[in-house]
């Protein structure tokens, strides 16, 4: 059944939308999408940021035994892509190079590896130890590592200030919803099941767009503007702040972004 807040919105309005429907692990947010949400569009939409993990080498490539690290690291990555023994020939043959290449630095690289074991006795690194002693360092040849794509969270936060018996009504259904659907389902059996997951949508395509996405928290604050405890006749309380914590539970990729207007 579809819920609306304000329930008189003006036609023509923008709104956001959201649905839910049960997650499934193997098909991502799953399909389709029960209920429906309808909310007024709030002073500020959620900023959704896109973060991805990179990590720095933090010197793992430094001096002559990180030029060593780099070959063996070269030669794994091309053994990864042997599909004959022609491919495995070539491999064993551009490893072998590699390692005559590295030859002459074998002496550095031995030096800075009796270095670096000697180092851990004292709490010092090898290029501690080279500052204190020979005031140099080895270049630390710092590279940036991509890791993973990161699943993006971002927050929701509406008011609600009931004008009539409808609106006070929606707003509660509209929270009720909430809280019901991101909460696990009681089995009977000694298990849970979990969580459905949200579908959110702007009316207006200028903006971003959503994956499914969990809601992790859904916090709910009864007259937090006021200044003194206030209620209607009834026992409605005035004003309802609502703050919905989502983390979607798909990865947003390139051409996400490509098929829409201003991208997710």
């Amino acid at each position: 059944m579809s819920k609306q807040y304000p329930t008189n919105a003006p036609s023509g309005a923008d709104f956001v939308q959201f649905s839910h429907s049960e997650y499934n692990s193997r098909g991502g947010g799953g399909g389709g999408g029960a209920g429906g949400i309808t909310l007024y569009m709030p002073e500020k939409t959620p900023a959704v940021g896109n973060p991805q993990n990179w990590t720095s080498t933090n010197s793992y490539f430094a001096g002559p035994l990180g030029d060593m690290k780099r070959g063996i690291i070269e030669t794994m990555a091309d053994a990864a892509s042997i599909n004959s023994m022609d491919d495995a020939g070539r491999v064993v043959k551009n490893a072998v190079e590699k390692f005559k290449n590295a030859a002459g630095s074998a002496g550095g690289a031995g030096r800075q590896l009796a270095l670096e074991e000697a180092g851990k006795f004292m709490g010092l690194s090898a290029n501690q130890i080279l500052s204190v002693t020979k005031g140099e360092i080895y270049n630390p040849n710092t590279e940036l590592f991509y890791n993973a794509p990161t699943l993006r969270q971002f927050t929701f936060n509406f008011g609600f200030a009931p004008r009539s018996r409808g609106d006070a009504n929606a707003a509660f259904e509209i929270i009720k919803e909430f809280k019901a659907y991101s909460s696990p389902d009681d089995t009977g059996n000694g298990k849970y099941k979990i969580p459905h997951v949200w579908h959110i949508k702007y009316s207006n395509s200028k903006y971003n767009r959503f994956k499914p996405a969990a809601c992790v928290d859904v916090s709910v604050d009864y007259n937090g503007s006021l200044d003194q405890y206030m209620t209607f006749e009834d026992g409605s309380p005035i004003t309802i702040s609502l703050t919905l914590v989502f983390k979607e539970v798909e990865i947003v990729v390139r051409n996400d972004h490509l098929g829409s207007v201003s991208g997710f």
